[in-house]
């Protein structure tokens, strides 16, 4: 969400909880409880896009991981064979890790790097990987695969909720809309009530001095860097 989405998510929050609290302020014949309704499923729907997203930033962390801790594998079995080839030793040619590839280009070469050091491997164990470097050279390579699976599918998630959370956004100001009717009138018998609803009408945007308006006439769906931050 932008900081402007962030205030505005918040003042819906604000306002369903007056609501909920003063329950009494909206008669049983009025739509007040379907209004109410619609507030929550759109507070509900912000907090999917939300949880899409963490999801979505959490899978990238882990595929940055998973993505090192591969190349690190690869990278010492490259040192390893240049150094042999260097010395000479029979069958064994010198690798290099593909610079800047991409996970599929990625992941083709660490096969190639399993078959290759097979030619060697006593020499690896000696060199300190361990005598089931073959083994953990496997895991490493399923993990990044597997992470690559979840970022991807993250950001599929991610797309989908933002189409969604425009739509959130507009069915909760319309619910505001009509609760700021149905609010005013029962406030005529409360006025005690009034200044902390006008509070939850009035929301602070992080960082300005200026308040969010009540009723903003689309709220801003763009979101260009997130995509890009979650992967």
């Amino acid at each position: 969400m932008t900081k402007v989405q962030r205030s505005q998510y918040e003042m819906f929050l604000q306002s369903r909880d007056f609501v909920t609290v003063h329950r009494a302020l909206l008669p049983e014949s009025s739509v007040g409880g379907e209004v109410l309704t619609q507030l929550a499923d759109a507070i509900a729907q912000i907090e999917r896009h939300g949880s899409a997203r963490l999801k979505a930033r959490d899978a990238g962390h882990e595929t940055a991981s998973a993505r090192a801790a591969l190349k690190q594998w690869m990278l010492d079995i490259a040192f390893a064979s240049r150094d042999l080839a260097r010395k000479g030793v029979a069958g064994v040619a010198p690798l290099t890790v593909p610079d800047k590839a991409n996970d599929v280009v990625l992941l083709a070469a660490a096969d190639r790097f399993l078959e290759a050091g097979q030619s060697f491997s006593a020499q690896l164990v000696q060199r300190g990987l361990g005598e089931q470097w073959a083994d953990a050279l496997k895991k490493a390579i399923a993990a990044f695969a597997a992470c690559r699976e979840d970022r991807r599918a993250g950001k599929r998630g991610v797309t989908t909720a933002r189409t969604s959370m425009a739509s959130a956004f507009k069915s909760g100001f319309a619910a505001l809309h009509t609760l700021d009717g149905i609010v005013d009138i029962a406030l005529r018998q409360q006025p005690d009530l009034r200044p902390a609803w006008e509070q939850c009408r009035r929301v602070v945007a992080a960082g300005s001095r200026k308040p969010i308006q009540a009723m903003a006439e689309t709220p801003a769906t763009a979101e260009e860097g997130e995509l890009e931050k979650a992967s």
